[in-house]
């Protein structure tokens, strides 16, 4: 068996977003701050325990693996040739990347942003009713 390799690979924030309420989509901001063990500071996703308002009805003491959400920017621009325009924040994320192919990724994969944030991507969004409610079509 071949030994585990480190890959690095670079990418770019090119966007960041939050909202304290549980909207579909989160305002651009100029910076977030990540805090261990929760996410980002100040977001409605943000806890120990599951935040999505669905999950957390029924069950509520669920560890919350969506602390942080990140989506590719070249999502946006497939998006925009199927009639989508779909900006950063749009769909919820909070920090939106550039060179990053996030979803070939495997789970536990660590990501390095900037000097001291680590996360770790622990699944894919599922992609929910609310997509379509936001633009029709758009889930498809």
């Amino acid at each position: 068996m071949a030994p585990a390799r480190d890959l690095w690979l670079e990418g770019t924030v090119v966007a960041v977003a939050a909202d304290r309420g549980h909207h579909f989509s989160k305002p651009p901001q100029d910076h977030i701050v990540l805090v261990e063990g929760h996410g980002v500071e100040g977001d409605a996703h943000a806890g120990a325990f599951v935040r999505h308002r669905y999950l957390a009805r029924r069950q509520p003491r669920l560890s919350n693996l969506r602390q942080v959400h990140l989506i590719p920017s070249e999502l946006f621009a497939s998006l925009l040739e199927a009639g989508f325009e779909v900006a950063a924040g749009d769909l919820g994320e909070n920090i939106t990347t550039a060179g990053l192919d996030l979803e070939r990724m495997p789970f536990g994969t660590i990501i390095e942003l900037g000097p001291a944030a680590i996360i770790e991507l622990t699944g894919l969004r599922t992609p929910c009713v609310l997509i379509d409610r936001f633009q029709a079509g758009l889930k498809r």
